[in-house]
């Protein structure tokens, strides 16, 4: 799917020849919410400090060109700029979480379900086409389960590191069991995102 600021990534497309490549990126799943559900103030509450380690980890990827990517629900770039704007400026529960960690405009959006419910293709496509290698995974926790649960088999062609300061749950025990699946299952890296370190991509 096409970048945050533009529509110049398609995949397949000419322009996506001309993307940046990069051995590591990191990718956020459905991180950035308005939070007004039935659990939204517990989520809010407990996720904070996990969104603001998320948010220094992204900043420290972008600086190394690391491609950050952001992965939600079918609702295509433009409405997850209008969930961003409502986030951001209606005083929702979400605010301070979509504050910190406010897109780029170098940042990558794709769907990981189509319109019918069904896994996206986007996400594959977009990895290959940046020549991803180690991926390093972080967001809302349970949508992380469900994310690599439907896709097991594809994604554990990656590196995988998910921090474990970087998964964002209503209760501690989510994320656990959330890092729980990820170690046991898929073999991840757990290491905390101040402790990991980035080489600079070759521009």
């Amino acid at each position: 799917m096409p970048r945050i600021g533009s529509h110049a990534w398609r995949p397949g497309s000419a322009a996506s020849l001309a993307a940046p490549r990069c051995d590591t990126a990191v990718l956020i799943v459905d991180a950035i919410s308005d939070l007004e559900s039935e659990d939204g103030e517990s989520f809010a509450e407990h996720a904070l400090a996990a969104a603001e380690n998320l948010a220094q980890l992204c900043e420290r990827a972008r600086a190394a060109a690391i491609a950050v990517i952001f992965a939600g629900g079918a609702r295509g770039l433009a409405g997850f700029r209008a969930l961003v704007r409502h986030c951001q400026t209606d005083g929702v529960r979400g605010a301070r979480i979509a504050g910190l960690l406010n897109p780029a405009g170098d940042d990558y959006f794709v769907p990981v379900v189509d319109a019918a419910g069904l896994p996206a293709p986007a996400l594959d496509l977009l990895l290959e086409d940046l020549g991803v290698q180690t991926l390093i995974v972080a967001g809302n926790a349970s949508e992380v389960c469900t994310l690599f649960g439907n896709n097991e088999g594809r994604l554990r062609d990656y590196n995988l590191i998910v921090p474990a300061d970087c998964l964002m749950a209503a209760a501690d025990e989510d994320a656990f069991i959330a890092l729980y699946f990820m170690r046991n299952t898929l073999n991840a890296d757990l290491t905390p995102a101040e402790e990991l370190e980035f080489t600079a991509q070759p521009q």
